[in-house]
Formats: C-alpha cells, sequence, structure tokens
C-alpha cells in the first residue's frame, strides 16, 4: 500500500509540473522540470533487498536418448544342413556358452570315421617305411663287403692259377678252405634261425632276407676257397685261368652293383618323409572333421535374452544362416546427443545421472565412455555413450534423460531473477548503499531455479528486490519492511 501511495504521489508532481509548463519559454520550462526531478529524486522509495549467495554451482546438460546395447548378437549356422534341435524361442533367456540349435552330425560323424582310418594307414606306411629306411644301408653295408670279400677271393684264385702253388700256398689255400667253411656254417645257422623267427612273426621279412644274402655270399665264398685249393693242389689248365679272370671280372661288377645300390637308401629316406606328409594331410582332413562338428553347434556367446522368433527345427540352413538374435544385458549403456555448441564442455569421464521413463522413481549412475568424433549431418549433434551400473534392471530399448555435469563453479555468486534489470542489452542491479541507491551493472551466467548467477557484484551488497522499478542511480531508499528482507535472506 505505501508503495502504491508513493508512486501516486510521483506521477501527480510530474503531471502537474507539464500543464504548468505548457506555453512558457523552454528555459524556464527545463529549469522547472528539473526541479520538479530534483523534488522528485529527493523522494524516499521504500525498498527490500537480500544478500547474495555465494556457493559452488554446477554446470549441468540435459540430453535425451534411448538405452542401446553392446552385446546384441546375431547366432548365425557355420555349416549347411538341417536343424535337428533349437532349444529357445522368443524371449527365452540365454547364458554365455548355452547351446541353442544344432545341425544334423550324421554325415560329419562319417567323415570323422574315414579321417580316423586314414589317420591309422599313413601311420601304418610310414611304420613300414621306416623299417626299411633302417635295413637299407645295413644291407647296402653288407653287400658291398661281401662282393669286395669275392673280389678279393677271386684276384687271389687267378694269381694262384697263374703262377702255381708253392706248399705254403697251399696250407694257406686249405686255410682259407676251413675259414670259408666256418663261416659257411654260421650263415646256415644264422639263416635258419631267422627263418624261425620270422615263422613267429618276431622279426620282418628285410631280416631273413639279410640273413639268406650272407649265406649264399658264404656259400659262394667256400665254393671259392675249394676251387682255389683244387686249383693250388691239381694245377691249372687254361681254361681254368680263363675261368679264373671271368670270375674276376664277375666279382668287379658285383662289387660295382652293390656301390650302386646305396642310393635306394635315399630313396627309402625319401618314403619316410612322403609317409610323414601323408600323416599331417589325414591328420589335417581329421581335424577340420572335428572342427565342423563342433561348428554343428550354434552357441550363444553372451548371456541375454533372444528377441524376435528363432529358426524352426527341420528347417535347412546355409552357412551364415541367421538361427537366433541375443540382445545381451551386460552391455546395455545410454546414448544421448550432445549439441554443437556444447561438445567443447563434455569429455570422457564426466559423470551422468540417468532417469529412465520407464523407472521415474530410480537414478542410475554412469559416466561417459566414449564419444563419436562425428556429429550427424541433420543436428549438428554428437552421439555419447554413457555406462551404468544398472543391476541387471535396464532393457534395451528404454528411453530417458541424463543430466550432465559439465563444470562446477566454485564460490559464484547468485542473485534473485527478479532483481535483475536490463537497459539496451545490459543487465543491471540496485545496491542498497546506506540510505541510497546504486546502480551496478552485472554479467549474466547460468540459471539455478529462481536464482541466477552474476559477476560484478560483491557478496556482501545488498540487493534491492522491492522497489526497484523506480529507482535511478541515486535514489534515497529505506528499508520497507526488516521482517519480509529477513525472510528473504
Amino acid at each position: 500500500m505505501k508503495r502504491n501511495i508513493a508512486l501516486g504521489v510521483m506521477v501527480m508532481a510530474l503531471l502537474a509540473t507539464v500543464f504548468y509548463f505548457v506555453g512558457k519559454p523552454d528555459k524556464e520550462a527545463q529549469r522547472e522540470a528539473k526541479a520538479q526531478q530534483q523534488r522528485i529524486a529527493d523522494q524516499i522509495v521504500p525498498v527490500t533487498f537480500v544478500s547474495p549467495r555465494a556457493s559452488a554451482l554446477k554446470s549441468t546438460l540435459d540430453v535425451s536418448g534411448p538405452l542401446k546395447t553392446l552385446d546384441d548378437v546375431q547366432l548365425g549356422a557355420k555349416i549347411p544342413g538341417r536343424l535337428t534341435m533349437v532349444t529357445v524361442r522368443e524371449g527365452s533367456r540365454v547364458r554365455a556358452g548355452q547351446v541353442v540349435a544344432r545341425v544334423e552330425t550324421r554325415n560329419l560323424m562319417q567323415q570323422i570315421n574315414q579321417a580316423q582310418g586314414a589317420v591309422q594307414a599313413a601311420m601304418s606306411v610310414k611304420q613300414q617305411a621306416e623299417i626299411q629306411a633302417n635295413i637299407s644301408p645295413q644291407q647296402s653295408l653288407a653287400a658291398i663287403r661281401q662282393a669286395q670279400a669275392g673280389l678279393d677271393a677271386s684276384k687271389a684264385r687267378l694269381s694262384v692259377v697263374r703262377k702255381g702253388a708253392r706248399s705254403q700256398e697251399k696250407d694257406q689255400a686249405k686255410e682259407r678252405v676251413n675259414e670259408s667253411k666256418a663261416r659257411l656254417d654260421k650263415a646256415k645257422i644264422d639263416l635258419d634261425r631267422a627263418q624261425r623267427l620270422f615263422a613267429g612273426d618276431a622279426i620282418p621279412r628285410a631280416d631273413v632276407e639279410a640273413a639268406q644274402l650272407q649265406y649264399d655270399s658264404a656259400l659262394s665264398n667256400y665254393r671259392s676257397a675249394l676251387e682255389g685249393y683244387d686249383l693250388v693242389v691239381e694245377g691249372a689248365r687254361p681254361e681254368e685261368i680263363s675261368q679264373a679272370e671271368d670270375a674276376v671280372r664277375q666279382a668287379e661288377e658285383q662289387l660295382r652293383l652293390a656301390r650302386t645300390n646305396t642310393v635306394t637308401d635315399h630313396v627309402k629316406r625319401q618314403q619316410v618323409q612322403q609317409a610323414e606328409a601323408q600323416i599331417r594331410q589325414a591328420r589335417a582332413s581329421l581335424s577340420l572333421a572335428q572342427m565342423q562338428l563342433a561348428d554343428a553347434a550354434i552357441v550363444s556367446p553372451v548371456s541375454g535374452y533372444v528377441s524376435g522368433k528363432p529358426a524352426q527345427v527341420g528347417q535347412v540352413v546355409n552357412v551364415g544362416s541367421p538361427i537366433a538374435t541375443v540382445v545381451g544385458l551386460s552391455g546395455v549403456y545410454f546414448e544421448g546427443q550432445i549439441p554443437e555448441t556444447e561438445i567443447a564442455n563434455v569429455s570422457v569421464g564426466q559423470q551422468a545421472s540417468v532417469r529412465m521413463d520407464a523407472l521415474p522413481n530410480r537414478v542410475f549412475t554412469g559416466r561417459i565412455v566414449a564419444i563419436d568424433p562425428r556429429a550427424d549431418n541433420l543436428g549438428r549433434q554428437f552421439a555419447a555413450r554413457i555406462a551404468m551400473n544398472d543391476g541387471g534392471v535396464l532393457r534395451p530399448g528404454m528411453f530417458g534423460k541424463a543430466t550432465l555435469t559439465l563444470k562446477t563453479i566454485p564460490n559464484a555468486v547468485l542473485v534473485p531473477r527478479d532483481a535483475v534489470l536490463k537497459q539496451n542489452g545490459t543487465a543491471y542491479v540496485f545496491v542498497a548503499n546506506g540510505q541510497v541507491a546504486k546502480k551496478v551493472t552485472v554479467k549474466l551466467g547460468r540459471v539455478q531455479k529462481d536464482w541466477i548467477q552474476v559477476t560484478g557484484l560483491a557478496p556482501s551488497e545488498k540487493v534491492i528486490v522491492k522497489g526497484k522499478d523506480v529507482l535511478t542511480d541515486g535514489s534515497k531508499i529505506r528499508e520497507d519492511d526488516p521482517a519480509l528482507t529477513e525472510a528473504r535472506l
């Protein structure tokens, strides 16, 4: 009421001044107007005021968006075939590692059996090749030694035939007969023993062949020794000399052939390598068949729920054919759009509070884990991903709002919004400077409900709220209602 009376008095005074000076000279009118303004200025305006608030001010940004998930997996067939089992349906909950479907495996089992048989056969071939590779060098060396011994004996016999024999030579010839007979007897014993062992499957055929070769060589040497002894005793005829020369040539050829046959030792080793390659190939085929058998089971890599209708039992699928879609819950996140004007104030790691429309009474705490580096072409906004610890209650597709704390302004100065005046785009307030109103220009900042941040104003000032509209810089004031002022404080 007091404020209305004061306003009425000032308005009547101004009107009286205007009517009074109508028609008077300009200078006199100006003097009267100035005097009247002074009288108005001398009016004491009742006001109320408050002290600014100094507190930490959080700058926030609200963004809306849906919940999405990182674990949105479409399970597909890895091998072609007919589905013999589907264990889930729409909405079913699945665990990571759970088999949700299976492709027919009858043909795969046959392939595995065939591959296993091929591995066993290849290993058997390798075993035989290794036996031959180990025996062949021994046989070759024995053949060379036997051929060399035969050559030496043939040359000795030829020498005896040509020169004739002395008593010492007869004794030596007799000794050679005895030695060759002893070797022949031993070779016969070894051959008989090898044949018995081979008959009992105790040794391979190659050992029998080696023993037979030793016996044949010993028999040949024995016969040669006998012939040599006869030549020494009886003397040689021309045809016998010719025969001895032929025997030397034959022995030389046998030695050459024995040395040439050592080439087959390398061939035997190559056969072992070929057998090993066949084993590797057979095992690779077996491994492939086993992998295909494992791929017959379609397994969910994540825990979650089946979205949509899965494939049906009996359906024929190809590689990549969709079987089921599993939406995981462990990777649920909120995606909001950050305006281009605020992207500089948003960074990975900032905290956020998220409210979902479906759960209005709950607040979920999260933080920004990723920001798309490229804005969309439509609204020039950047997608931000906010991860939350929701305890498994949130579902992809829910919609909500996230509040981001952009920054905190410490010791921000806040005044009531209705205490701020504007003139020509410049904001200002009136403060009580004793019994006089003082105009202070301020810069506006963030709004916090009914209060607004300002700069350029000391926290100790008394900001005029009521009565500010009729004040000018220097107006006289008085506190209108201390109780009201106290209440606003």
